[in-house]
């Protein structure tokens, strides 16, 4: 599965299924901390790492963003929660995200009987990370 594939399945599911008001890729442009898929839905504001590879997947978590996440800097844009959408088959498991532990980990695979549509599996539920805004 490319990185193309794995965006185009998350916003398909977010989009249709859980009915996300707007949906940006690639967003944040000048920065060296560009988000994958940034979302609105209802009043929360999630953000989707798309990873393909182990290695991928392991060097985001140098980025800064995850630090200015975990302190809560206030002028930081801080989505309210965090995945990282993964294709099934790559080897990378939930204790992996230890030391972040209100990032979320969602499962992609080619849904078996609609071609062009994929299945989204939530291994971990995400919390809100964003330690600025009160908690629902």
């Amino acid at each position: 599965m490319t990185s193309d594939e794995l965006k185009y399945a998350v916003m398909q599911y977010w989009r249709f299924k859980r009915q996300a008001l707007y949906i940006a890729t690639e967003v944040g442009g000048y920065t060296p901390n560009i988000k994958d898929i940034l979302m609105v839905c209802g009043k929360k504001i999630i953000e989707v790492e798309c990873k393909v590879s182990v290695s991928d997947f392991l060097a985001d978590f140098k980025k800064k963003k995850h630090q200015f996440y975990e302190r809560g800097y206030e002028y930081y844009n801080t989505p309210n929660y965090l995945y990282y959408a993964l294709p099934e088959d790559l080897p990378v498991n939930e204790e992996m995200l230890d030391a972040y532990p209100g990032y979320g980990l969602l499962r992609v695979k080619p849904d078996a009987q609609v071609p062009g549509y994929y299945e989204i599996e939530f291994v971990r539920k995400a919390k809100n990370i964003d330690t600025n805004q009160k908690q629902e």
